[in-house]
Protein backbone atom coordinates (compact mmCIF):
# COMPACT_ATOMS: atom_id res chain seq x y z
CA UNK A 1 0.00 0.00 0.00
CA UNK A 2 1.72 3.41 -0.84
CA UNK A 3 1.18 6.15 1.55
CA UNK A 4 0.57 9.24 -0.37
CA UNK A 5 0.68 13.32 0.44
CA UNK A 6 -1.65 15.35 -1.64
CA UNK A 7 -1.21 19.28 -1.17
CA UNK A 8 -3.56 22.08 -2.46
CA UNK A 9 -3.59 25.93 -1.39
CA UNK A 10 -6.95 26.03 -2.07
CA UNK A 11 -10.32 25.00 -0.94
CA UNK A 12 -11.53 21.49 -2.19
CA UNK A 13 -15.01 22.50 -1.88
CA UNK A 14 -14.26 24.80 -4.78
CA UNK A 15 -12.22 21.99 -6.94
CA UNK A 16 -13.30 18.85 -8.16
CA UNK A 17 -10.08 17.98 -9.79
CA UNK A 18 -8.26 17.05 -6.51
CA UNK A 19 -11.40 15.22 -5.21
CA UNK A 20 -11.10 13.24 -8.33
CA UNK A 21 -8.19 12.20 -8.57
CA UNK A 22 -8.45 11.26 -5.01
CA UNK A 23 -11.25 8.74 -5.75
CA UNK A 24 -8.46 7.11 -7.83
CA UNK A 25 -5.62 6.76 -5.32
CA UNK A 26 -8.48 5.13 -3.01
CA UNK A 27 -9.52 2.46 -5.71
CA UNK A 28 -6.04 2.08 -5.83
CA UNK A 29 -5.81 1.16 -2.10
CA UNK A 30 -3.43 4.07 -1.34
CA UNK A 31 -3.21 5.59 1.94
CA UNK A 32 -3.65 9.40 1.93
CA UNK A 33 -3.08 12.27 3.09
CA UNK A 34 -4.24 15.49 2.35
CA UNK A 35 -3.46 18.71 3.11
CA UNK A 36 -5.72 22.25 2.03
CA UNK A 37 -7.66 24.94 2.88
CA UNK A 38 -10.57 23.78 3.15
CA UNK A 39 -11.91 20.08 3.14
CA UNK A 40 -14.25 18.75 0.56
CA UNK A 41 -17.83 18.29 1.31
CA UNK A 42 -18.30 15.05 1.22
CA UNK A 43 -14.67 14.16 2.60
CA UNK A 44 -16.31 11.69 5.09
CA UNK A 45 -16.69 9.20 2.27
CA UNK A 46 -13.04 8.61 1.57
CA UNK A 47 -12.35 5.65 3.86
CA UNK A 48 -8.42 5.53 3.23
CA UNK A 49 -8.26 9.58 3.48
CA UNK A 50 -6.88 11.53 6.37
CA UNK A 51 -7.64 15.05 5.74
CA UNK A 52 -6.00 18.03 7.11
CA UNK A 53 -7.51 21.50 7.01
CA UNK A 54 -5.11 24.29 7.60
CA UNK A 55 -6.93 27.68 7.94
CA UNK A 56 -5.21 31.22 8.77
CA UNK A 57 -3.84 34.21 8.35
CA UNK A 58 -0.85 34.90 6.52
CA UNK A 59 2.03 36.81 9.09
CA UNK A 60 2.65 38.69 6.16
CA UNK A 61 -0.40 40.98 5.57
CA UNK A 62 0.39 42.58 9.67
CA UNK A 63 4.53 42.95 8.87
CA UNK A 64 3.74 44.33 5.42
CA UNK A 65 1.19 46.73 7.19
CA UNK A 66 3.05 47.81 9.87
CA UNK A 67 6.51 48.09 7.47
CA UNK A 68 3.88 50.70 5.13
CA UNK A 69 3.55 52.56 8.06
CA UNK A 70 6.44 52.77 9.11
CA UNK A 71 8.05 53.99 5.78
CA UNK A 72 4.96 56.49 5.47
CA UNK A 73 5.68 58.29 8.30
CA UNK A 74 9.03 58.69 7.37
CA UNK A 75 8.54 59.87 3.49
CA UNK A 76 5.58 62.44 5.00
CA UNK A 77 8.62 63.95 7.64
CA UNK A 78 9.64 67.41 6.45
CA UNK A 79 12.48 67.51 9.18
CA UNK A 80 13.75 63.75 7.43
CA UNK A 81 13.48 65.36 3.94
CA UNK A 82 15.29 68.56 4.94
CA UNK A 83 18.41 66.88 6.52
CA UNK A 84 18.49 64.24 3.48
CA UNK A 85 18.87 66.88 0.99
CA UNK A 86 21.87 68.95 3.32
CA UNK A 87 23.28 65.65 3.44
CA UNK A 88 23.60 64.94 -0.09
CA UNK A 89 24.54 68.72 -1.50
CA UNK A 90 27.40 68.22 1.25
CA UNK A 91 29.01 64.62 0.03
CA UNK A 92 27.76 65.01 -3.57
CA UNK A 93 26.35 61.50 -3.45
CA UNK A 94 24.29 61.06 -6.18
CA UNK A 95 20.60 59.64 -5.74
CA UNK A 96 21.08 57.04 -7.92
CA UNK A 97 23.66 55.36 -5.39
CA UNK A 98 21.34 55.81 -2.20
CA UNK A 99 18.89 53.94 -4.31
CA UNK A 100 21.44 51.27 -5.12
CA UNK A 101 22.62 50.97 -1.50
CA UNK A 102 18.53 51.17 -0.61
CA UNK A 103 17.87 48.29 -2.88
CA UNK A 104 20.99 45.87 -1.72
CA UNK A 105 19.74 46.68 1.78
CA UNK A 106 15.93 45.77 0.70
CA UNK A 107 17.37 42.43 -0.78
CA UNK A 108 19.44 41.46 2.31
CA UNK A 109 16.08 41.83 4.83
CA UNK A 110 13.54 39.99 2.41
CA UNK A 111 15.91 36.94 1.60
CA UNK A 112 15.92 37.46 5.75
CA UNK A 113 12.43 36.99 6.03
CA UNK A 114 11.91 34.46 3.21
CA UNK A 115 14.21 32.64 5.37
CA UNK A 116 12.35 32.77 8.28
CA UNK A 117 9.02 31.16 6.98
CA UNK A 118 7.32 34.41 6.59
CA UNK A 119 6.14 34.70 2.86
CA UNK A 120 3.17 33.43 2.25
CA UNK A 121 3.73 30.29 0.54
CA UNK A 122 6.73 29.49 2.77
CA UNK A 123 4.78 29.90 5.82
CA UNK A 124 2.04 27.46 4.50
CA UNK A 125 4.76 24.81 3.90
CA UNK A 126 6.24 25.40 6.98
CA UNK A 127 3.17 24.95 8.49
CA UNK A 128 2.16 21.57 6.38
CA UNK A 129 5.53 20.50 7.90
CA UNK A 130 4.80 20.57 11.52
CA UNK A 131 1.36 19.60 10.72
CA UNK A 132 2.23 16.46 8.77
CA UNK A 133 4.58 13.60 10.13
CA UNK A 134 5.60 10.08 8.38
CA UNK A 135 7.23 9.42 5.28
CA UNK A 136 5.70 9.14 1.24
CA UNK A 137 6.09 6.91 -1.39
CA UNK A 138 4.34 9.63 -3.38
CA UNK A 139 3.83 13.35 -3.43
CA UNK A 140 1.53 15.09 -5.44
CA UNK A 141 1.29 19.06 -4.96
CA UNK A 142 -1.55 20.81 -7.21
CA UNK A 143 -0.57 23.79 -8.36
CA UNK A 144 2.37 26.19 -8.28
CA UNK A 145 1.60 27.12 -4.50
CA UNK A 146 2.11 23.65 -3.04
CA UNK A 147 5.17 23.25 -4.68
CA UNK A 148 7.23 24.88 -1.87
CA UNK A 149 5.48 22.46 1.09
CA UNK A 150 5.87 19.31 -1.20
CA UNK A 151 9.91 19.79 -1.31
CA UNK A 152 9.94 19.88 2.52
CA UNK A 153 8.79 16.10 1.93
CA UNK A 154 10.82 15.27 -1.38
CA UNK A 155 13.70 12.73 -0.80
CA UNK A 156 15.70 9.89 -3.19
CA UNK A 157 12.87 7.65 -2.50
CA UNK A 158 9.62 8.68 -2.97
CA UNK A 159 7.96 9.93 -6.71
CA UNK A 160 6.98 13.46 -7.13
CA UNK A 161 3.89 14.49 -9.29
CA UNK A 162 3.39 18.80 -9.95
CA UNK A 163 -0.19 19.03 -11.35
CA UNK A 164 0.23 22.16 -13.56
CA UNK A 165 -3.16 22.94 -14.37
CA UNK A 166 -1.77 26.46 -15.65
CA UNK A 167 1.51 27.58 -16.47
CA UNK A 168 3.28 28.92 -13.14
CA UNK A 169 4.39 32.65 -12.93
CA UNK A 170 2.36 33.85 -16.10
CA UNK A 171 -0.42 36.27 -16.63
CA UNK A 172 -2.82 36.57 -13.21
CA UNK A 173 0.38 33.89 -11.88
CA UNK A 174 3.00 36.28 -12.10
CA UNK A 175 4.26 38.45 -9.02
CA UNK A 176 3.95 41.24 -10.55
CA UNK A 177 0.38 41.06 -11.33
CA UNK A 178 -0.20 39.46 -7.53
CA UNK A 179 1.13 42.00 -6.22
CA UNK A 180 1.79 45.74 -6.46
CA UNK A 181 3.22 46.11 -2.75
CA UNK A 182 7.00 46.59 -3.59
CA UNK A 183 7.88 43.83 -0.72
CA UNK A 184 5.41 41.60 -0.98
CA UNK A 185 6.19 41.36 -4.92
CA UNK A 186 9.86 40.50 -4.16
CA UNK A 187 8.88 38.11 -1.79
CA UNK A 188 6.93 36.41 -4.64
CA UNK A 189 9.82 36.41 -6.79
CA UNK A 190 12.13 34.35 -4.15
CA UNK A 191 9.36 32.05 -4.06
CA UNK A 192 9.18 31.74 -7.61
CA UNK A 193 12.97 31.25 -8.05
CA UNK A 194 12.70 28.13 -5.31
CA UNK A 195 9.79 26.81 -7.30
CA UNK A 196 10.96 26.83 -10.66
CA UNK A 197 14.05 24.85 -8.94
CA UNK A 198 11.48 22.72 -7.47
CA UNK A 199 9.61 21.84 -10.93
CA UNK A 200 12.52 20.58 -12.24
CA UNK A 201 12.88 17.83 -9.48
CA UNK A 202 9.36 16.13 -10.19
CA UNK A 203 8.63 12.91 -11.77
CA UNK A 204 6.00 13.85 -14.02
CA UNK A 205 4.17 16.67 -14.45
CA UNK A 206 0.12 16.87 -15.42
CA UNK A 207 -1.42 19.53 -17.04
CA UNK A 208 -4.44 20.01 -19.50
CA UNK A 209 -3.62 20.71 -22.74
CA UNK A 210 -1.35 20.40 -25.29
CA UNK A 211 0.03 24.41 -25.81
CA UNK A 212 0.60 24.28 -21.88
CA UNK A 213 2.25 20.74 -22.14
CA UNK A 214 5.16 22.53 -24.65
CA UNK A 215 5.35 25.06 -22.51
CA UNK A 216 6.12 23.11 -19.29
CA UNK A 217 8.44 20.92 -20.97
CA UNK A 218 10.96 23.76 -21.21
CA UNK A 219 11.19 23.57 -17.24
CA UNK A 220 10.84 19.51 -17.27
CA UNK A 221 10.32 17.13 -19.98
CA UNK A 222 8.42 14.62 -18.21
CA UNK A 223 5.11 16.23 -18.83
CA UNK A 224 1.34 14.17 -19.01
CA UNK A 225 -1.55 15.26 -20.18
CA UNK A 226 -4.41 14.59 -17.84
CA UNK A 227 -7.44 16.77 -18.79
CA UNK A 228 -10.13 17.36 -16.53
CA UNK A 229 -13.05 15.33 -17.52
CA UNK A 230 -15.68 14.32 -15.45
CA UNK A 231 -16.73 11.06 -13.51
CA UNK A 232 -19.03 9.06 -16.12
CA UNK A 233 -22.95 10.11 -15.30
CA UNK A 234 -26.22 10.38 -17.02
CA UNK A 235 -27.83 14.18 -16.30
CA UNK A 236 -31.22 14.37 -15.35
CA UNK A 237 -33.43 17.07 -14.33
CA UNK A 238 -33.52 18.02 -10.71
CA UNK A 239 -36.48 20.55 -9.31
CA UNK A 240 -33.51 23.10 -8.34
CA UNK A 241 -32.12 23.90 -12.05
CA UNK A 242 -30.98 27.15 -13.37
CA UNK A 243 -33.78 26.77 -15.95
CA UNK A 244 -36.58 26.72 -13.38
CA UNK A 245 -34.80 29.58 -11.30
CA UNK A 246 -34.70 31.74 -13.98
CA UNK A 247 -38.51 30.90 -15.02
CA UNK A 248 -37.02 30.43 -18.95
CA UNK A 249 -39.51 29.08 -20.93
CA UNK A 250 -39.64 26.07 -23.36
CA UNK A 251 -39.29 27.73 -26.30
CA UNK A 252 -36.56 30.59 -25.04
CA UNK A 253 -32.65 29.72 -25.70
CA UNK A 254 -30.73 29.68 -22.32
CA UNK A 255 -26.57 30.74 -23.18
CA UNK A 256 -24.76 30.18 -20.04
CA UNK A 257 -21.27 31.66 -18.91
CA UNK A 258 -19.90 29.71 -16.37
CA UNK A 259 -16.80 30.86 -15.12
CA UNK A 260 -15.23 33.31 -12.71
CA UNK A 261 -16.42 37.05 -12.85
CA UNK A 262 -13.16 39.08 -14.33
CA UNK A 263 -12.36 41.42 -17.30
CA UNK A 264 -9.75 38.58 -19.28
CA UNK A 265 -13.06 36.31 -19.60
CA UNK A 266 -14.69 38.49 -22.46
CA UNK A 267 -18.15 38.43 -20.54
CA UNK A 268 -19.14 42.33 -21.87
CA UNK A 269 -18.10 41.10 -25.16
CA UNK A 270 -21.38 38.75 -25.03
CA UNK A 271 -23.66 41.12 -23.13
CA UNK A 272 -22.72 43.85 -26.31
CA UNK A 273 -24.14 41.25 -28.97
CA UNK A 274 -27.36 40.76 -27.17
CA UNK A 275 -29.14 43.57 -29.06
CA UNK A 276 -28.34 41.86 -32.41
CA UNK A 277 -29.73 38.28 -31.36
CA UNK A 278 -33.78 37.41 -31.38
CA UNK A 279 -35.55 38.14 -27.53
CA UNK A 280 -36.29 34.45 -27.00
CA UNK A 281 -32.29 33.99 -26.13
CA UNK A 282 -31.69 34.77 -22.28
CA UNK A 283 -27.75 34.97 -21.16
CA UNK A 284 -26.98 34.09 -17.28
CA UNK A 285 -23.44 34.09 -15.89
CA UNK A 286 -22.97 32.02 -12.80
CA UNK A 287 -19.24 32.30 -11.10
CA UNK A 288 -17.82 33.82 -7.93
CA UNK A 289 -16.85 37.30 -8.54
CA UNK A 290 -13.22 37.93 -8.54
CA UNK A 291 -13.05 41.57 -9.64
CA UNK A 292 -15.65 43.66 -8.37
CA UNK A 293 -15.39 46.88 -10.77
CA UNK A 294 -15.35 44.74 -13.66
CA UNK A 295 -19.30 43.05 -12.06
CA UNK A 296 -20.45 46.64 -11.42
CA UNK A 297 -19.52 47.59 -15.32
CA UNK A 298 -21.62 44.57 -16.21
CA UNK A 299 -24.25 45.26 -14.08
CA UNK A 300 -24.13 49.24 -15.12
CA UNK A 301 -24.28 47.80 -18.62
CA UNK A 302 -27.31 45.27 -18.31
CA UNK A 303 -29.02 48.24 -16.87
CA UNK A 304 -28.48 50.89 -19.52
CA UNK A 305 -29.35 48.20 -22.50
CA UNK A 306 -32.37 47.24 -20.52
CA UNK A 307 -31.42 43.68 -20.05
CA UNK A 308 -32.33 43.10 -17.07
CA UNK A 309 -35.36 40.56 -18.47
CA UNK A 310 -32.79 38.70 -20.63
CA UNK A 311 -29.38 38.76 -18.82
CA UNK A 312 -28.76 37.56 -15.20
CA UNK A 313 -25.96 36.58 -12.48
CA UNK A 314 -26.69 33.49 -10.52
CA UNK A 315 -24.80 32.67 -7.01
CA UNK A 316 -22.20 29.75 -7.08
CA UNK A 317 -24.05 26.36 -6.59
CA UNK A 318 -22.45 23.54 -4.85
CA UNK A 319 -19.92 21.79 -6.72
CA UNK A 320 -21.56 18.16 -6.25
CA UNK A 321 -24.90 19.79 -7.41
CA UNK A 322 -23.10 22.03 -10.14
CA UNK A 323 -23.59 19.39 -13.30
CA UNK A 324 -27.35 18.38 -13.10
CA UNK A 325 -28.36 22.08 -11.79
CA UNK A 326 -27.10 23.51 -15.28
CA UNK A 327 -27.99 20.87 -17.70
CA UNK A 328 -31.01 22.62 -18.61
CA UNK A 329 -29.03 25.38 -20.69
CA UNK A 330 -28.87 25.25 -24.22
CA UNK A 331 -25.61 26.29 -25.15
CA UNK A 332 -22.31 27.07 -23.22
CA UNK A 333 -19.92 30.10 -24.00
CA UNK A 334 -16.68 30.77 -23.42
CA UNK A 335 -16.01 33.78 -25.02
CA UNK A 336 -12.29 33.52 -22.93
CA UNK A 337 -9.26 36.80 -24.39
CA UNK A 338 -6.28 35.73 -25.32
CA UNK A 339 -4.84 37.93 -22.99
CA UNK A 340 -1.81 35.83 -21.86
CA UNK A 341 -0.26 31.90 -22.54
CA UNK A 342 -2.27 30.78 -19.43
CA UNK A 343 -5.48 31.80 -22.00
CA UNK A 344 -4.23 31.24 -25.00
CA UNK A 345 -3.10 27.52 -24.52
CA UNK A 346 -5.81 26.93 -21.78
CA UNK A 347 -8.77 23.96 -21.97
CA UNK A 348 -11.06 25.49 -19.00
CA UNK A 349 -12.38 23.11 -16.30
CA UNK A 350 -15.79 24.47 -17.83
CA UNK A 351 -15.39 22.76 -20.66
CA UNK A 352 -15.66 19.62 -19.15
CA UNK A 353 -18.32 20.80 -17.23
CA UNK A 354 -20.51 21.74 -20.40
CA UNK A 355 -19.53 18.32 -21.76
CA UNK A 356 -20.35 16.39 -18.20
CA UNK A 357 -23.91 18.07 -18.70
CA UNK A 358 -24.50 17.58 -22.53
CA UNK A 359 -24.93 21.37 -23.27
CA UNK A 360 -23.71 22.41 -26.81
CA UNK A 361 -20.10 25.01 -26.73
CA UNK A 362 -19.54 27.78 -28.06
CA UNK A 363 -16.02 29.17 -27.66
CA UNK A 364 -13.29 31.90 -28.64
CA UNK A 365 -10.89 30.50 -31.59
CA UNK A 366 -8.09 30.25 -28.60
CA UNK A 367 -5.61 27.35 -30.10
CA UNK A 368 -6.33 24.20 -28.18
CA UNK A 369 -9.85 25.34 -27.15
CA UNK A 370 -10.97 25.62 -30.44
CA UNK A 371 -9.58 22.44 -32.15
CA UNK A 372 -10.32 20.36 -28.99
CA UNK A 373 -14.20 21.98 -29.74
CA UNK A 374 -13.98 21.16 -33.46
CA UNK A 375 -12.27 17.98 -33.43
CA UNK A 376 -14.55 16.66 -31.19
CA UNK A 377 -17.88 17.79 -32.87
CA UNK A 378 -19.09 19.76 -29.25
CA UNK A 379 -19.87 22.82 -31.12
CA UNK A 380 -18.92 26.13 -33.00
CA UNK A 381 -16.02 28.54 -32.39
CA UNK A 382 -16.32 32.38 -32.87
CA UNK A 383 -13.83 36.01 -33.23
CA UNK A 384 -14.63 37.27 -29.68
CA UNK A 385 -13.57 40.43 -31.35
CA UNK A 386 -16.11 40.25 -34.17
CA UNK A 387 -19.57 40.86 -33.30
CA UNK A 388 -21.39 39.66 -36.64
CA UNK A 389 -19.55 36.33 -35.97
CA UNK A 390 -20.37 35.89 -32.51
CA UNK A 391 -24.11 35.90 -33.91
CA UNK A 392 -23.91 34.04 -36.97
CA UNK A 393 -22.33 31.13 -34.83
CA UNK A 394 -24.67 31.84 -31.49
CA UNK A 395 -27.82 31.31 -34.10
CA UNK A 396 -26.01 28.47 -36.13
CA UNK A 397 -25.50 26.69 -32.93
CA UNK A 398 -29.11 27.20 -31.55
CA UNK A 399 -30.12 25.50 -34.74
CA UNK A 400 -28.29 22.35 -34.53
CA UNK A 401 -27.87 22.05 -30.82
CA UNK A 402 -29.90 18.85 -30.65
CA UNK A 403 -27.11 17.26 -33.06
CA UNK A 404 -24.17 18.46 -31.13
CA UNK A 405 -25.92 17.33 -27.96
CA UNK A 406 -25.79 13.63 -29.56
CA UNK A 407 -22.03 14.23 -29.93
CA UNK A 408 -21.37 15.29 -26.90
CA UNK A 409 -23.16 11.94 -24.99
CA UNK A 410 -21.20 9.93 -27.77
CA UNK A 411 -17.61 11.66 -26.88
CA UNK A 412 -18.04 11.32 -23.15
CA UNK A 413 -18.98 7.82 -22.96
CA UNK A 414 -15.16 6.97 -24.58
CA UNK A 415 -14.00 10.38 -22.81
CA UNK A 416 -14.47 10.26 -19.32
CA UNK A 417 -12.27 10.69 -15.96
CA UNK A 418 -11.52 7.33 -15.45
CA UNK A 419 -10.11 6.39 -18.91
CA UNK A 420 -8.43 9.52 -18.96
CA UNK A 421 -6.98 8.92 -15.37
CA UNK A 422 -5.71 5.44 -16.67
CA UNK A 423 -2.64 7.57 -18.42
CA UNK A 424 -1.14 8.41 -15.16
CA UNK A 425 -1.82 5.17 -13.77
CA UNK A 426 0.47 3.31 -15.78
CA UNK A 427 2.85 5.49 -14.32
CA UNK A 428 1.97 4.60 -10.84
CA UNK A 429 1.94 0.91 -10.87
Amino acid sequence: MKNTLIIAYKDLNLNSRVTRILDQFEELKFKNTVVSLGNPQNYKQFKNTNFIELKYNPKLYKLISFLNFFVKKIRHSDFQKKNLNKKLKKKKIHKSKIQIFRNFFLTLFLKALYKLNISIYSEFAKKVQTTVTGNFDLIFAHDMYALIAASKFLNSQNYFIYDAVELPHDGRNHSGFLFKNKILKKLRELEESDEKKIMQKANCITTVSNGLAHQLKKINRKVLILRNYKKYRRVYKVKDNIRDLLKIKKKEILLLYLNSIKKDEGIDKIIDILDFIPLNFKFACLGPVIEKDYFELLKRKVKKKNLKERCFFIKVVRMDHMINFISTADIGIIPRINSYLNHKYSLPNRVFEFIAARIPILCNNLPDLSKFVETNKLGLTFDVNNKSDIVQKLLEISKHKNNFKNNIDKHFKHNNWKNEFNKLKRTLI
